[in-house]
């Protein structure tokens, strides 16, 4: 490192921007990074969370959750659903205002596929640039 000085902590950590905790087998489980977080409302939620609300709907083969940010600069969530054959998306949009506070502004887009970068993950760059009108 140009500097020399270490990039580790005194316990040996080095901040890279991912988020984790330790679950009580102690082992470490990565949540994402802190840049994709989102802050809706003074809320800072890792998009795992929101997707596990809408991933078992019925209806529902797969769900990614983006953020496009509103005029007011506060995170909207976009829902992109690859849905089967028996989705209803209003109902899901139901589903989610029951289980989201107030505070959480989002919308549900239909998607033939989730669309994703060379390494295979996917590219919520992507989606965010795509719904980001």
């Amino acid at each position: 490192y140009p500097s020399m000085e270490s990039l580790a902590d005194e316990d040996g950590w080095i901040c890279l921007g991912d988020i984790a905790r330790i679950n009580e087998s102690g082992h470490l489980i990565l949540l994402g990074r802190q840049s994709e977080f989102f802050n809706v409302g003074g809320n800072k939620h890792a998009p795992s969370y929101f997707e596990n609300m809408a991933v078992n709907f019925s209806g529902v083969r797969d769900v990614v959750v983006f953020k496009v940010q509103s005029e007011n600069g506060m995170d909207v969530m976009g829902f992109a659903v690859v849905p089967l054959p028996n989705f209803d998306q209003e109902s899901l949009e139901r589903f989610l205002n029951l289980r989201l506070k107030s505070g959480y502004q989002f919308f549900v887009v239909v998607i033939d596929s989730l669309p994703t970068t060379h390494a295979g993950k996917v590219d919520r760059n992507r989606l965010s640039k795509m719904f980001s009108s």
